[in-house]
C-alpha cells in the first residue's frame, strides 16, 4: 500500500528560523539600527581619526562634506573650520584638512609613512 503524505504550503518553523545566515535578519530595523549605531559609536571613538578635531557629523558621514560641497560653500567653510577647531579639523570619515606648512611638509615628504591621496599623486608626481 502507497502511503500518500501532504506537502504543507509554509516552511515549518524549524526552516523559517534558520533559513537567514547566522540566524540574523537583515530585513528588521533593529539591526539595520543596531548596525549603524556600531559603525558611529566606531567613528567617533575607535577610528584612528577620533581624536581630530571637527564636527562631529561630518565624522560619521561623508554626507556632510557632499553637502556643503553641493552648496558651494567649501572654500569659506574652511577658514571657519580652522579658527573654530584649529590648525586640522576632521571633514570626514576618513578625511583630515590642515592649514599648516609645517604640518603639510611632515604628511608629504618622502618614508612619512602617511598614505598619500589622489592630490598628491597627480599634484607632485603626476601619477593619474
Amino acid at each position: 500500500m502507497i502511503q500518500i503524505t501532504e506537502i504543507p504550503n509554509q516552511p515549518s518553523a524549524i526552516h523559517r528560523n534558520t533559513s537567514h545566515a547566522r540566524g540574523v535578519d537583515p530585513t528588521r530595523p533593529h539591526v539595520l539600527v543596531l548596525a549603524a549605531c556600531a559603525i558611529i559609536f566606531y567613528r567617533l571613538a575607535l577610528h584612528p581619526l577620533a581624536r581630530v578635531p571637527g564636527p562631529k557629523l561630518a565624522a560619521i558621514s561623508n554626507v556632510w562634506h557632499a553637502l556643503h560641497v553641493r552648496d558651494g560653500r567649501m572654500f569659506a567653510l574652511g577658514k571657519t573650520l580652522h579658527k573654530k577647531y584649529g590648525p586640522v579639523v576632521r571633514v570626514g570619515p576618513n578625511e583630515v584638512w590642515f592649514d599648516s606648512k609645517d604640518a603639510f611638509k611632515s604628511i608629504y615628504r618622502a618614508g612619512s609613512g602617511y598614505e598619500k591621496s589622489e592630490f598628491y599623486c597627480e599634484a607632485f608626481i603626476g601619477i593619474d
